[in-house]
């Protein structure tokens, strides 16, 4: 299949994009939230720049975290401008966990939630990680084109950049 570095490589890409499309969001689209029980923009963006580095440790550790609430307290008091440094940080502990796995560690089988369910500490890397990434990054720009940010497209979503217009 892939290497841990593809891997790896994969999940720093998504980190890459969420960072451009965060570079979209206005200080006045912070409390948008598309419904009364949807988190808003800032939640969003504060929920997106902890979230992986509370599962990864977790799935290194072979255990998920007892109350995930309340180790996301610290999350939910950053301030926006706080955004860029935190996914910063997600990636290192994330370039840190995987210089630092072994393949027979990432093949282990492991019932991260104690409900049953084991399998290879490998997919529930893919499973929560990579994965929700790539899903919270398609959220972000969902909530910036609710927000009227119309200048986004293919080219922000999937490479983290802004469309070329060729010059006539």
């Amino acid at each position: 299949m892939i290497t841990k570095q593809q891997f790896l490589d994969s999940c720093l890409n998504e980190i890459k994009i969420i960072k451009h499309l965060y570079g979209k969001v206005k200080p006045e689209m912070l409390n948008y939230r598309p419904t009364e029980k949807q988190r808003s923009m800032l939640e969003l963006l504060q929920y997106i720049s902890h979230f992986a580095i509370l599962e990864a440790g977790a799935i290194n550790e072979g255990r998920a975290i007892g109350n995930f609430q309340e180790a996301m307290k610290e999350a939910y008091q950053m301030p926006a401008d706080g955004f860029i440094a935190a996914m910063d940080e997600q990636a290192e502990v994330l370039k840190d966990i995987f210089a630092k796995i072994t393949d027979a560690e990432l093949a282990e089988s492991i019932d991260l939630f104690g409900r049953g369910n084991s399998q290879p500490r490998a997919l529930w890397f893919l499973n929560l990680i990579l994965k929700s990434l790539t899903a919270y990054k398609m959220q972000l720009f969902l909530y910036l084109k609710s927000c009227g940010v119309t200048d986004i497209g293919t080219s922000n979503l999937w490479r983290g950049e802004d469309a070329v217009i060729p010059q006539t």
